[in-house]
């Protein structure tokens, strides 16, 4: 029986001390809304419904560089890279871009993209190409008897002889075709190379095509997905190995055309005056994070307990959340400048811990500051992106020590003591002494405590020596507790006291 009513009592004081300590933290959500960003590496950042941003990948695009002749972006407005001028150009839309966030829409002959070669660009008649590679991505639609997807014509003389020339590619039977007609230097009246796709063309799918010439092999080289679809030798044998000939360009002015009489979108449109070897053949880059600024959770030693992120995972693709703790921020606004390789290695920093969503977490992770690092994922072939929306982030924040109560001031000849209600926490680690001679100043200074404020420990009362009799002076008091950075309570009530030399006759009676 003895042993029994042992065990309830310890039972007892367990619960009674699991509950004082609970009740010393209250329950928290911060809100994040894709703001208070610190850092972020291939990372979109876009308005999404009732203004809440969305997050994503990157989009992968081509940057211009000194093999590239022209180069068309359909992003929010049409850019155009290279020597031309844009006569014509189509519609834009965002609904199911090729790469980035919006294409080029192409509603038949209406709507097309017309440039003009200027001075220095492959077609124009002062060109002397050697090798070229033009690509593209493409998505038809309704795929009719006969669609354009590119067209360049022009004419030169030979002797008396005028000689028309044109490159055409073309969507016949839900195949491309491409048409060089006497583009190539043959030296023959007529010299018609043509190359066509073996795979079909899938309606409302997207799709990469490349032609490509080597002025070395004569190889003239058709790919679609970066698979070779066909393959002609421009040279005297028609194979490998016999001399080549070279593309010319027409004396006239001329133009280019994409997507005359086509239906559906197109989008990074490239030239290069080079036999192109590497293709971008992924829509989204390999990865991407985003870091959020130190969040203040206002009371030292609080804890993540749980996050909740809006997340849609497309095709594979996954995020990845982690999060850190700690009392100051100066680690976490600095941690990145000192890694020389941070874009592949941004979560070598060993306090980063993973946390999964919507899931209740261990109560092991301390702090005043919290920060979150996301990282994003690509799915199946680079080809989907995740979404990441809204989060709710639940922490325990650690509630502040109640302030001291009955505080009393009493003078003496040069000193004043002061006493208190100790504050019944069992977190309580001490009590700091604020004292001055102005109501709410308390920059005090000689008293035998030392300069305000003063750490006198764990005890309910303290008699301050070394003050000036006759001076008014003002008195709180604050409690701090435990926590590995302190959180202190409010001031108690101000009290005043005045010490006097009536004081010393007083103590002596």
């Amino acid at each position: 029986m003895k042993n029994i009513f042992i065990i309830l009592t310890s039972f007892l004081l367990l619960i009674n001390n699991l509950y004082a300590n609970i009740s010393d933290f209250s329950k928290e959500k911060i809100e994040w809304r894709g703001e208070n960003i610190l850092l972020a590496r291939n990372i979109n950042i876009l308005p999404g419904i009732h203004d809440k941003p969305t997050i994503s990948l990157q989009n992968e695009s081509y940057k211009h560089d000194d093999s590239t002749d022209l180069l068309v972006h359909f992003e929010e407005k049409l850019k155009v890279a290279g020597a031309y001028t844009v006569l014509e150009f189509p519609e834009i839309t965002d609904i199911g871009a090729g790469l980035g966030q919006f294409s080029g829409y192409f509603s038949g002959s209406n709507k097309k993209l017309v440039l003009r070669p200027e001075p220095t660009s492959i077609f124009h008649r002062t060109s002397k190409i050697e090798d070229f590679t033009l690509e593209f991505r493409l998505n038809p639609s309704s795929m009719g008897k006969k669609e354009t997807i590119f067209h360049w014509s022009n004419a030169y003389r030979t002797g008396n002889k005028i000689v028309n020339q044109f490159v055409t590619c073309t969507i016949s039977d839900r195949k491309i075709n491409w048409m060089f007609y006497n583009f190539f230097n043959s030296g023959s009246n007529v010299h018609s190379i043509n190359l066509s796709s073996y795979e079909s063309l899938i309606p409302y799918t997207w799709s990469h095509h490349a032609i490509r010439f080597d002025s070395i092999s004569g190889k003239l080289e058709y790919l679609k997905d970066n698979i070779p679809q066909d393959i002609k030798f421009i040279t005297t044998s028609s194979h490998e190995g016999g001399t080549v000939f070279l593309p010319k360009i027409g004396e006239a002015e001329s133009q280019i055309t994409f997507g005359d009489n086509f239906t559906g979108k197109l989008d990074e449109i490239r030239i290069q005056n080079r036999f192109e070897t590497s293709f971008l053949m992924k829509k989204f880059k390999d990865f991407g994070f985003i870091v959020t600024n130190p969040i203040d959770l206002q009371t030292s030693d609080s804890i993540l307990t749980r996050i909740e992120t809006q997340i849609i995972n497309n095709n594979n693709s996954d995020v990845f959340i982690y999060y850190r703790t700690t009392e100051e921020t100066t680690k976490m606004l600095t941690w990145y400048n000192t890694n020389e390789f941070f874009q592949e290695n941004y979560l070598s920093d060993s306090l980063w811990t993973p946390i999964a969503n919507k899931t209740e977490l261990r109560l092991d992770g301390k702090g005043r500051y919290i920060q979150f690092l996301f990282e994003l994922l690509p799915g199946t072939y680079s080809e989907y992106s995740p979404i990441v929306g809204e989060s709710d982030f639940f922490y325990i924040k650690h509630s502040k020590p109640l302030p001291p109560m009955n505080i009393k001031a009493t003078p003496g000849d040069g000193k004043v003591t002061l006493t208190w209600n100790e504050v019944g926490d069992p977190n309580i680690a001490g009590y700091r002494i604020y004292y001055g001679t102005a109501p709410g100043f308390y920059f005090g200074e000689g008293g035998s405590i030392g300069s305000s404020p003063a750490d006198i420990g764990d005890k309910n009362s303290i008699t301050i020596e070394n003050l000036k009799n006759g001076t008014l002076y003002f008195f709180a008091v604050v409690a701090y507790d435990k926590a590995s950075v302190p959180n202190f309570s409010n001031f108690s009530t101000e009290v005043s006291a005045r010490p006097a030399k009536v004081y010393r006759t007083l103590e002596q009676e």
